[in-house]
């Protein structure tokens, strides 16, 4: 019934019989699916949903934020999503968001601006996309080949690294187009 009252339904952390029907997810996992038998990081939940349905990371203002938080969402196919409001935090002391250490639109939006700039100049070439291969190429590097042809690598090391005769910097990720 939610599906016929709305364009698009986004929903948060869904159960399984929910995900036919999402056309966004958020609070999608930062983490691996940790499964012993795997020998590196393995985003089994993005590599289902991926390029399925657009996913979203947890609330990013919860937590501190780092370069290697940005790579990951690169590397899972996943954009940052945020709490923001109008007010400063503070003002909710005595609600449901109190948790929320800073939240007020105006002092995220330089950061959030720049964050989704990067991100998305790496993962607008795979969006609607999914995974098709992931492998760790050498110690630290990633390469996910997605069902374009293209494929994107993400280099977590602090050294540059040559894959195929592409450059990725140290900590950064490429896009590169396939054949």
């Amino acid at each position: 019934m939610l599906r016929e009252q709305a364009d698009k339904l986004l929903l948060e952390s869904p159960n399984a019989y929910a995900l036919s029907f999402a056309d966004a997810i958020y609070n999608a996992p930062l983490t691996s699916s940790r499964q012993i038998f795997f020998q590196e990081t393995v985003p089994f939940y993005q590599m289902v949903l991926g390029g399925y349905v657009d996913l979203f990371s947890g609330m990013l203002n919860y937590r501190a934020f780092s370069l290697s938080d940005m790579l990951i969402l690169i590397d899972f196919n996943m954009y940052p999503a945020y709490v923001l409001t109008a007010e400063p935090s503070h003002l909710f002391a005595r609600t449901n968001i109190a948790d929320i250490y800073s939240s007020r639109f105006e002092d995220w939006a330089p950061l959030i601006a720049e964050q989704y700039t990067k991100i998305n100049a790496v993962l607008r070439n795979v969006r609607g996309q999914y995974m098709l291969t992931r492998q760790e190429v050498s110690p630290g590097v990633f390469v996910t080949g997605y069902s374009g042809g293209g494929s994107i690598v993400v280099n977590y090391t602090a050294e540059p690294f040559n894959y195929m005769g592409n450059i990725i910097e140290k900590e950064s990720a490429l896009y590169i187009r396939g054949n």
